[in-house]
């Protein structure tokens, strides 16, 4: 129930109210958990991933299970690295089942984001999500630097598409047959002047969507946006 907020981070930072890192020698779980408290990372410089979740930051190895945030999930100052954001859990290797939201996520970087997947339960997944719901508001005024590419597993290479990814459920899921995901909440992205591209060579695209900023494949149902 404790605030958490940290400061001048600088590398692979993972930040969560309930835990940063899932790993483990062994997939591990984390459930029936709630976090009520405001959970911020505001740092003056920043040059890596940064993974920020309500619940958990990274998980690595191991599952989420019925885990609920309602608290205020906040990025600000001064970063440039690689965002993966959201009210539960940011970026996640496995599948996600029985996530709940309920707190408002929010993005105020006044520097460069090479690259941001942001949701509101979850940011990045590589294993299906299901039966989630959003009910916390996004909202997103910072600065997106297109500059810098991803590719589909989300690590980066020198040159091609950087993504911006923005859903109210999960912002870029690579998995299939997600199911049973529904968002109750708006979300408000100012993007007017702040999309950047610095190499000639490099352009950047955006996906946005009221469940899912995007699907990478597969096949997904009893998605409902109300937002």
């Amino acid at each position: 129930n404790g605030n958490i907020l940290m400061k001048y981070a600088t590398g692979d930072t993972k930040v969560g109210g309930i835990a940063g890192l899932m790993q483990s020698d062994a997939a591990g779980t984390i459930q029936n958990c709630t976090n009520n408290a405001k959970v911020e990372v505001s740092s003056p410089k920043h040059t890596a991933y940064i993974m920020l979740g309500g619940v958990a930051g990274y998980n690595k190895k191991g599952t989420l299970q019925n885990v609920t945030n309602k608290g205020e999930v906040t990025l600000s100052g001064s970063t440039a690295g690689r965002g993966f954001i959201s009210g539960v859990c940011s970026a996640s290797e496995y599948g996600l089942t029985g996530l709940v939201n309920e707190g408002t996520v929010t993005i105020t970087s006044s520097s460069n984001l090479v690259g941001l997947c942001l949701g509101g339960c979850v940011g990045y997944s590589k294993g299906a999500v299901k039966k989630s719901t959003n009910k916390g508001v996004i909202l997103y005024q910072g600065r997106t630097d297109m500059s810098t590419a991803m590719k589909d597993d989300g690590s980066a290479v020198s040159k091609g598409n950087e993504v911006f990814c923005v859903g109210g459920v999960v912002g870029w899921s690579a998995a299939s047959a997600n199911t049973e995901l529904t968002n109750d909440a708006t979300a408000t992205l100012n993007l007017g002047g702040y999309f950047t591209a610095s190499k000639d060579d490099c352009y950047g695209w955006t996906s946005i969507g009221g469940v899912a900023g995007r699907f990478s494949s597969g096949t997904h149902s009893k998605l409902y946006n109300n937002g």
